[in-house]
């Protein structure tokens, strides 16, 4: 079942965002089991919300990816929910050098 997450980042920007995304390589292809990703800034922090195949998908994905491309453990979700429904335009917002 399809799993939404909810992860708050204190301490990290922008810059140390794009900097994890461009060392994963996941500028342009997700990582398998990955459906879709949001991220942008809170307050002294990051936030990112990503909606996954599975828990099981993400964890893999974590222990292999994440971690590394972060260059420091990676976040753990605050929240987890199943996902009943999930609808987009199909329309992709990035920034303007990827």
């Amino acid at each position: 079942m399809a799993v939404a997450l909810l992860f708050e980042v204190p301490g990290m920007f922008q810059e140390q965002y794009d900097g994890a995304v461009a060392a994963g390589r996941m500028e342009r292809l997700f990582p398998e089991g990955m459906i879709s990703h949001v991220a942008g800034p809170m307050d002294r922090g990051w936030r990112v919300w990503d909606v996954w195949e599975s828990s099981t998908a993400f964890d893999r994905v974590d222990e292999q990816t994440l971690a590394l491309s972060m260059g420091r453990q990676a976040p753990v979700p605050i929240a987890e929910w199943p996902v009943h429904a999930l609808r987009s335009s199909g329309r992709v917002i990035a920034p303007s050098n990827v």
